[in-house]
């Protein structure tokens, strides 16, 4: 069954919302002393709702399952471009509470 239009608009937005939530949950959170495994961890974890996604023809379990990929990566673009900042040569400083390696 092929949804709407509408409800396609609506399931981009709960896509827009997930990351939003989650880029203001993730942001001023320390980071992960494993960062490397919460990052795999949420990309696994949210690639397994995105799979069911084909299987599914009512809403509310699709929202939900796009919500949560939607979240988890960008929980992971969160810690990467935390890590991304301190790099040596990109002209910011440490990583979150970490030293500043900037040079």
């Amino acid at each position: 069954m092929c949804p709407s239009p509408r409800a396609f608009g609506f399931l981009l937005a709960v896509m827009v919302l997930g990351s939003a939530v989650a880029s203001l949950v993730t942001a001023p959170a320390r980071l992960p002393r494993r960062y490397l495994t919460v990052m795999m961890a949420c990309w696994g974890a949210g690639t397994l709702p995105l799979a069911a996604v084909g299987l599914m023809d009512n809403f509310r379990p699709l929202a939900m399952a796009l919500f949560i990929f939607a979240a988890t990566g960008t929980v992971d673009m969160v810690i990467w471009g935390t890590l991304q900042r301190g790099a040596p040569g990109h002209g910011g400083g440490g990583p979150a509470g970490g030293p500043d390696v900037s040079g």
